[in-house]
């Protein structure tokens, strides 16, 4: 399966509530947010999603956000200068692995993987103020 890329138009965010995808995917209560760097988002395609001490982080967690727009706060608020972002758009069978805390949807290691239905790219250079 494809995953589709929506374009990153930072002209269009204020009017559209800092949310990078169509509203069908941002009000599916089977989708969640994930924030990341770029030169992850391979290693996701190829081994799914893992929590971060797994892929060279310190959490035992995945974080995710029910809105695409918090997903952008929170990566252009902790990125690294220089580092492309990407969002990505996570379809979810049911939400029996997620669980919250501290007012954050999380999980630990997946029995099974969620479905890649969007992602968008964050440049770098992109500056929120």
């Amino acid at each position: 399966m494809s995953i589709v890329e929506y374009p990153f138009e930072s002209e269009l965010l204020a009017d559209r509530g800092y949310c990078l995808f169509p509203r069908e995917i941002e009000d599916d209560a089977l989708v969640l947010f994930h924030a990341t760097s770029d030169d992850r988002l391979e290693g996701i395609q190829k081994e799914g999603i893992k929590p971060g001490n797994e892929v060279g982080g310190t959490l035992s967690t995945i974080s995710y956000a029910t809105a695409s727009s918090t997903a952008f706060t929170h990566w252009t608020m902790t990125r690294k200068g220089g580092v492309d972002g990407v969002v990505l758009a996570l379809k979810f069978e049911d939400m029996s692995e997620i669980y919250e805390a501290e007012g954050t949807k999380r999980s630990r290691a997946l029995t099974r993987q969620p479905v890649i239905i969007g992602v968008c790219r964050i440049p770098s250079t992109y500056r929120h103020i």
